[in-house]
C-alpha cells in the first residue's frame, strides 16, 4: 500500500508539472500572437504616408473653382442656409435625441469596466496571492486532513520517507469538490490511483483536486469560487468515505494548501 500511495502521489505531481508547462506554452504562444500583432500595425501606419499623396493632388485641382467670385456667392449662401436649417433642425432635436444617444453611449463604458474586472479576477495572481489563508474548504462536508504537506516517514517503517504535495482529506462519500477561487481549467487527467484529477489555473497558482469519480467540467471551462468541479470516488480502503487530494502550485513551486485553506 505504501508503494502504491507513492506512485499516485509522483502521477499526481507529473500531472500538475504537466499542466503548468502547458499553461506556460499557451502564455508564450499568446505573446508571440501580440508582438505579431503590432508588428502589423507598424507596417500599415507607414504605408499611410503613400495614401495620402492623392488627395494633395485632388485639392491642388480644385483650387482653380474658388478663383471666380460670382460662384462663390451662391455657393457660400447655399451653404449658409445648409447650416442654418441643419443648426435648427439640431436645436429641435437635441434634448431627446442627444440625451437618449448620450445614455446608450454612457451604459456600454460603464459596464466594460466591471465586466473586465470581474473577467480579471479569476486570472489575477495577486488577487489569488492576497486569498493566502483566506481560501475556501475545496470539498464540501466534514472536513478532516489524514495527510499532511511534505516529507513524512511511515508509522510503522520509520526509516521509509515519502513526499506528499499536497495535503490528504476525508469527506463524506460522494461529496462534492469545489474550486477554491475563480480561474480557467487548464487539465482534467485519469491518474492511476487517482481517479480523475482536475487542475485549475488562477494565473501563476494552480490549484489540484485529485480522488474525483466523476468530473462536471473540461478543459478551458471557466469557473468561479465555489464552483463544484464534480464529485469524489469512494475510497476503496475506506468504505462509506471519499478521500480528496488536494495540491496548491505558484509555477512549479509546491505550496502547502493548510496554508491557504481557511
Amino acid at each position: 500500500r505504501v508503494e502504491r500511495e507513492r506512485r499516485e502521489r509522483e502521477a499526481a505531481e507529473a500531472a500538475a508539472r504537466k499542466a503548468a508547462e502547458e499553461e506556460a506554452a499557451r502564455k508564450a504562444a499568446e505573446e508571440k500572437a501580440a508582438r505579431e500583432e503590432a508588428d502589423r500595425k507598424d507596417e500599415t501606419k507607414k504605408e499611410q504616408p503613400k495614401s495620402t499623396t492623392p488627395k494633395k493632388d485632388t485639392s491642388k485641382k480644385e483650387a482653380p473653382k474658388k478663383e471666380s467670385p460670382k460662384k462663390e456667392q451662391p455657393q457660400k449662401k447655399e451653404k449658409e442656409s445648409k447650416t442654418a436649417s441643419k443648426g435648427s433642425y439640431a436645436e429641435a432635436r437635441k434634448r431627446k435625441p442627444r440625451g437618449e444617444s448620450s445614455s446608450k453611449e454612457e451604459a456600454p463604458k460603464k459596464e466594460a469596466p466591471g465586466k473586465s474586472t470581474k473577467s480579471d479576477q479569476p486570472t489575477s495572481s495577486g488577487s489569488f496571492e492576497s486569498m493566502r489563508g483566506a481560501l475556501p474548504r475545496p470539498v464540501s462536508g466534514a472536513f478532516r486532513v489524514t495527510g499532511k504537506f511534505g516529507r513524512h516517514a511511515l508509522p510503522d517503517l520509520p526509516d521509509v520517507t515519502y513526499d506528499n504535495p499536497g495535503i490528504d482529506v476525508e469527506v463524506a462519500s460522494g461529496a462534492t469538490v469545489q474550486s477554491v477561487y475563480g480561474g480557467t481549467v487548464s487539465g482534467v487527467y485519469m491518474v492511476p490511483g487517482f481517479s480523475t484529477v482536475v487542475i485549475v489555473s488562477h494565473g501563476d497558482y494552480y490549484t489540484v483536486y485529485g480522488n474525483v469519480g466523476s468530473a462536471s467540467v473540461k478543459v478551458g471551462d471557466k469557473v468561479k469560487g465555489g464552483q463544484t468541479l464534480g464529485r469524489l470516488a469512494e475510497d476503496p480502503d475506506n468504505p462509506g468515505h471519499s478521500s480528496l487530494h488536494f495540491e496548491v502550485w505558484k509555477g512549479r513551486e509546491k505550496l502547502n494548501p493548510q496554508n491557504w485553506i481557511k
